[in-house]
């Protein structure tokens, strides 16, 4: 765990609760995950859940709606483009704490969706205290990162299981690496264009530049390396 307040980054406003809780908005593409996550943080004193989003058009239109003080995001959600989420929420609701609550791998994601304007990400393996914590944190104008993503320890780790250092898809910028993520999940270009309102070409200038940071020399070797990458995380147990 680390709370971090780098001193270039702008100040956060905090969060003043209504009554005795902050109100919260959870976005998750899974319905169970989405349930418990609004179980568990309306169980405290602390936080009151009044709305869970199944899609991006549905956290859309809550948070037309509604100002909530938090948001806890699940950024792998389909038809998400996160980044550019993350930075249009900084922009127009600067006063709401974005906490990521994903599966992604934390040492790819973590930094890059604070540096869009997320306060905070946290792995979905992470016990129910940590998560508390983190949106306690968040709400009152804090930086949170969960675990040695946080530390400079992570970069020396390495993807045992490919041989690669984690920090080969750090050289990827964000716009890459949601490219990648989509088509290793096996869309195709134009699908992938449409996911990121973009046309099917720039998704192709994107899949060359990852080709060439990557080392790969196919769409098969880029499918095959994001399934590994995936499993890999999977098989790593230091979260919590």
């Amino acid at each position: 765990m680390s709370l971090l307040r780098p001193g270039s980054h702008p100040p956060f406003q905090v969060a003043q609760p209504v009554g005795a809780a902050y109100t919260v908005v959870i976005a998750d593409g899974h319905s169970l995950v989405a349930s418990g996550l609004a179980k568990l943080i309306s169980a405290t004193h602390d936080f009151s859940v009044i709305d869970t989003c199944p899609t991006p058009d549905a956290l859309t239109e809550a948070l037309r709606v509604r100002e909530p003080h938090a948001l806890v995001l699940d950024i792998d959600m389909p038809g998400l483009s996160p980044f550019a989420l993350l930075r249009r929420l900084r922009q127009h609701q600067p006063g709401m704490a974005v906490l990521v609550v994903s599966g992604l791998p934390g040492e790819v994601y973590a930094m890059r969706v604070v540096e869009a304007g997320a306060r905070g990400f946290l792995s979905k393996r992470a016990d129910v205290d940590t998560l508390l914590r983190a949106l306690r944190s968040v709400v009152e104008g804090n930086l949170w990162i969960h675990g040695e993503w946080a530390a400079p320890a992570f970069r020396r780790r390495r993807w045992s299981s490919l041989g690669r250092h984690p920090l080969s898809m750090s050289y990827l910028t964000s716009r890459e690496l949601e490219v990648f993520r989509l088509l290793g999940d096996g869309k195709s270009p134009r699908e992938v264009g449409q996911a990121l309102h973009v046309s099917h070409r720039t998704v192709a200038s994107h899949r060359l530049r990852i080709y060439q940071k990557l080392g790969i020399r196919s769409l098969g070797e880029l499918i095959h390396l994001a399934s590994e990458y995936r499993r890999s995380q999977d098989r790593d147990g230091s979260v919590t």
